[in-house]
């Protein structure tokens, strides 16, 4: 661990102080623990809205932290991609994506127009200093 971040997961820290003492003055001590809580998150989904028939879409999931100088998020995206019929898209990978330096990235199977539109909902997992999120829907349209 870098000696000037302090990690909610390596925590919780203790800080002690110690007096020696000098003529006339008894030695003290005194610590106190800290907590570390994690950081928030925030997904935003980034995608074209129009899909050609028969193609794929890609749909971007870019994670942050808030603040952002609180570093860059690390785990696993999960995409939803619900159809207006009530069924699915699937990412050709799997619908868990890992983030990557904060983006996970989902290549759908092809779309068929009979589902469209879908609704697209990406949500962060979490790790050791960001706690989870979901975003903000999307739609994309097959045409």
């Amino acid at each position: 661990m870098d000696p000037g971040i302090l990690s909610a997961a390596d925590g919780p820290y203790t800080v002690s102080v110690s007096y020696p003492g000098s003529a006339g003055v008894a030695p003290s001590s005194a610590s106190v623990t800290q907590h570390i809580d994690k950081a928030n998150s925030r997904v935003r989904i980034r995608t074209f809205g129009v899909v050609p028939s028969g193609g794929s879409a890609a749909i971007t999931a870019v994670v942050g932290g808030l603040p952002a100088s609180a570093g860059t998020p690390t785990g696993t995206v999960t995409f939803s991609i619900v159809g207006a019929s009530g069924q699915s898209l699937a990412c050709a990978a799997g619908d868990t994506e890992p983030v990557t330096s904060g983006v996970a990235t989902c290549a759908t199977a092809p779309a068929v127009p009979t589902n469209s539109p879908y609704v697209v909902t990406a949500t962060y997992s979490g790790d050791t200093t960001f706690n989870g999120s979901t975003s903000n829907t999307r739609t994309v349209r097959v045409r």
